[in-house]
């Protein structure tokens, strides 16, 4: 093979990937390349050699654009991992997350799928004012956590219920803002290792932190009374997961 085919052999390919991948100027580079070949086809004797390098670029574009088809299909559509809108439902980068109306269902690696409806500013609203007015302490608790991260603007939800496709409950998340899930609690004594292995482990069947979510724990009294609590709160520092019991604080690290 000669040198000017190894250079045309190689630009081929760059075309395609690039067409494939759309990460450059693929499209406009073949574009040009060809028009001067056709060009050329009407001022050069050699119209074999020209006709034959028209059609290898053309060749390569087809190939891009396969890879490309190729590649929308398997991801779902979705591309660099922006979400996709058709018909009012959308779709995540790795195809296990749809919305459909006001409905949410992730679909984790164990094919379960896990739902919850979606909550709009004055869905929050309200839900933080029925907790303020409880009777229960656990709810007027979470009512003033949820108030203060609202404070900051990155509050997403409160008291989300999450179900399993038979209708059962799931979990629960407390608090949802941007980047974090807070699990908001009285004491170390209401803690709940179950739903903290829903929140970080990927092999529980029932998992359902879909985007790895920061997991904090705000927790009012966290005094620690044996030695169960004492495993729970190393559990919680072996996992990188932060305890938090002043709205302050909890206020600056969302704020972040």
């Amino acid at each position: 093979m000669t040198m000017g085919k190894v250079v045309d052999v190689g630009r081929g390919i760059g075309f395609a990937w690039d067409a494939a991948w759309g990460t450059g100027t693929a499209r406009s580079d073949i574009e040009q390349f060809m028009d001067e070949q056709k060009k050329q086809l009407d001022k050069d004797k050699s119209g074999y050699y020209k006709g034959a390098m028209l059609g290898q670029a053309f060749s390569y574009f087809l190939f891009g654009k396969a890879l490309h088809s190729k590649d929308h299909h398997e991801s779902g559509g979705a591309v660099e991992g922006k979400k996709e809108k058709s018909e009012g439902n959308s779709l995540n980068h790795d195809g296990r997350l749809r919305t459909e109306g006001s409905k949410t269902t992730y679909t984790n690696s164990f094919g379960n799928e896990i739902s919850w409806t979606n909550q709009g500013p004055k869905d929050i609203d309200a839900i933080i004012e029925k907790n303020l007015r409880s009777s229960k302490p656990g709810d007027i608790l979470e009512g003033r956590v949820a108030e203060t991260i609202r404070e900051t603007g990155r509050l997403e939800g409160t008291g989300i219920e999450l179900k399993l496709q038979n209708k059962l409950k799931a979990g629960d998340i407390d608090i949802l803002t941007e980047s974090h899930i807070i699990e908001v609690k009285k004491s170390l004594s209401a803690l709940d290792e179950k739903q903290l292995d829903k929140l970080i482990n990927p092999s529980n069947r029932n998992y359902f932190n879909y985007d790895n979510r920061e997991v904090i724990y705000y927790i009012e009294d966290v005094t620690v009374k044996n030695k169960t609590q004492s495993d729970l709160v190393g559990k919680l520092k072996d996992q990188n997961i932060k305890l938090i019991s002043s709205l302050e604080e909890l206020k600056e690290v969302v704020s972040k």
